[in-house]
């Protein structure tokens, strides 16, 4: 029953945010709010999920900015999709299931591993790129190196994990500077021509008061609601 809620909650989310890229006064940037330890990565997983489903060809994740948290979002969306543990047997993957790279250095997965010409292999054999990056400069670099040499449309979702840290810009002068990481994650959806963007937060407040003048700015905010039985802040 709760995985069944939490598939109905998120599907209805995707469509309304679908309904925002036909509003011209909306940006595609849309902010997830979740309460702490309430099971958001299982919501994460469910939306990759429908994104695979409906033929998107790229879904980059954010997985936090340190390799401990990066390692497990790697390990729990492996294990979601069923991905190989070796990268040599994706290529018997059916059609709408991802295959995984990563900005981890020691990992199989690495992106090093990937090519353009590779990509465009997976995306004609209607196999989703899950790319999970660590949300540092360095890394989105990488990604952005691969993505600028992609050839034709690409249809991309960016999810920003813990979107309130490490993404928003902290130049203290936001008009004409940027921070390294909020640069190169304005970067990555200019590439991608404005892909769908979604922040995920407990502590949603930053982004809620965003300056008009930041690329990440949400045009709407959804509550991801936690499972049956859950206890919070409020229960204690």
């Amino acid at each position: 029953n709760g995985a069944e809620k939490i598939r109905e909650k998120v599907r209805s989310i995707f469509e309304d945010v679908l309904n925002q890229q036909c509003d011209p006064h909306k940006s595609n940037n849309s902010l997830l709010v979740g309460k702490v330890q309430s099971g958001k990565t299982s919501n994460l997983e469910m939306l990759t999920a429908l994104a695979c489903d409906k033929g998107y060809d790229l879904i980059v994740i954010y997985g936090g900015y340190d390799t401990k948290l990066l390692g497990q979002t790697e390990k729990r969306f492996q294990k979601a999709f069923n991905i190989p543990t070796e990268p040599s047997d994706y290529y018997d993957r059916p059609p709408q299931n991802p295959v995984l790279f990563t900005t981890t250095k020691d990992s199989v997965f690495n992106i090093s591993n990937l090519d353009p010409d590779i990509c465009q292999d997976f995306i004609e054999r209607k196999n989703p790129i899950l790319i999970t990056a660590l949300k540092n400069p360095n890394a989105l670099k990488k990604v952005n190196e691969l993505i600028k040499n992609f050839s034709g449309k690409i249809r991309a979702i960016i999810i920003d994990d813990e979107g309130d840290q490490a993404s928003l810009n902290t130049s203290k002068d936001k008009e004409r500077q940027s921070s390294p990481t909020y640069r190169e994650i304005c970067n990555m959806k200019n590439r991608l021509d404005d892909p769908l963007y979604f922040s995920v937060t407990a502590t949603p407040q930053a982004n809620i008061f965003l300056n008009d003048i930041s690329e990440l700015v949400p045009s709407s905010i959804h509550l991801l609601h936690p499972g049956d039985g859950y206890c919070g802040a409020e229960s204690f």
